[in-house]
């Protein structure tokens, strides 16, 4: 692993992202941002991995450096977005941003969006929440890339479900997809040369692979497995995918354009009323060694915040070397 400092590498990065997508500065900031502090998090799969994906996959751009598509108010209580195909990172940090604003207004404030691929990782926007004193239910869809079990084809995205809370101590953040492995988890195998944890995909012929090199959902080339290659955990994916459309994408596809997020924001005056309740049982259950989501990764981003460093591996340096020298 090579430890960096964050200032050595993050204007470059921002540089590169904005010239190669005409991407505006202010929103080539928010994007890197998220890219580096996933790192700090332990959400590698979030992480510095996707830059050259975002960058050389011809997914994204050109955005001539407009700036990322406006919120609407459908009513009291709702914002919604229309990314129109826009990288999603800058339109969700304004959106649970302003969500904030609202569900302290209000006490709960739902999120939708059209168009808005990626998410990036929901923890992320789970702290942002939670520094605004703010709970959150967050949830997004992504082109289809999971199976279901016993299938071949793909037919759902990933989808994560993130619930975050704020606490007197920690914040408690439990992220998880419905798959067993992210994209980001492909693409860290491919870049990387990581191997794929066993019985986490399988290639075309429906034999579990552990080379990500072997697993293109988008090319009909086989597929991510549901978390513990269960029913429920795939029932839970296309939950989630529906929620992600009500805001007008369309389920099961493979176009990027066609993804997008749902959340409850949940302000101070709904949280504050259990949050002394929810402390002390989570502070029991970590004085009994159980560990608690969110916790660790934390500890482990304020560590590096605290540092101004980020650590990464030696090939996904050299992978990023040509952007930061």
């Amino acid at each position: 692993m090579i430890t960096l400092s964050v200032s050595s590498i993050r204007n470059a990065l921002i540089g590169s992202l904005s010239s190669n997508l005409q991407l505006n500065y202010a929103d080539s900031e928010i994007t890197i941002d998220h890219l580096i502090r996933c790192e700090q998090y332990g959400k590698a799969d979030h992480g510095l991995t996707r830059f050259p994906y975002l960058i050389s996959s011809e997914k994204f751009g050109s955005y001539q450096y407009q700036s990322s598509p406006e919120m609407k108010r459908e009513k009291q209580g709702t914002i919604f977005t229309d990314g129109t195909g826009y990288i999603g990172y800058p339109i969700i940090s304004h959106m649970i941003q302003q969500g904030c604003i609202d569900a302290k207004k209000n006490t709960s404030c739902f999120l939708l969006t059209k168009s808005v691929y990626p998410s990036g990782a929901l923890l992320y926007w789970a702290q942002m929440a939670i520094e605004n004193g703010c709970g959150i239910i967050l949830m997004a869809n992504s082109p289809a890339r999971m199976t279901y079990p016993g299938g071949l084809a793909p037919v759902t995205g990933t989808n994560p479900l993130c619930i975050g809370l704020p606490t007197d101590d920690l914040p408690f953040i439990a992220d998880f997809s419905a798959s067993e492995i992210t994209h980001g988890t492909l693409l860290q195998s491919r870049n990387e040369g990581i191997p794929l944890p066993p019985n986490s995909a399988i290639n075309a012929d429906g034999t579990p692979c552990t080379d990500g090199n072997s697993v293109f959902p988008a090319k009909g080339i086989g597929a991510i497995l549901p978390f513990g290659n269960s029913y429920k955990s795939f029932a839970l994916g296309l939950a989630i995918e529906l929620l992600a459309c009500l805001g007008g994408n369309t389920p099961g596809s493979f176009d990027k354009n066609q993804q997008g997020i749902f959340g409850i924001v949940m302000g101070p005056e709904l949280i504050n009323m259990s949050r002394p309740a929810i402390s002390n049982w989570l502070e029991s259950l970590t004085s009994n060694n159980i560990r608690i989501p969110g916790f660790e990764s934390y500890q482990r981003f304020k560590k590096f915040e605290k540092s101004g460093t980020v650590e990464i591996s030696e090939k996904l340096h050299h992978l990023i070397k040509p952007y930061i020298s």
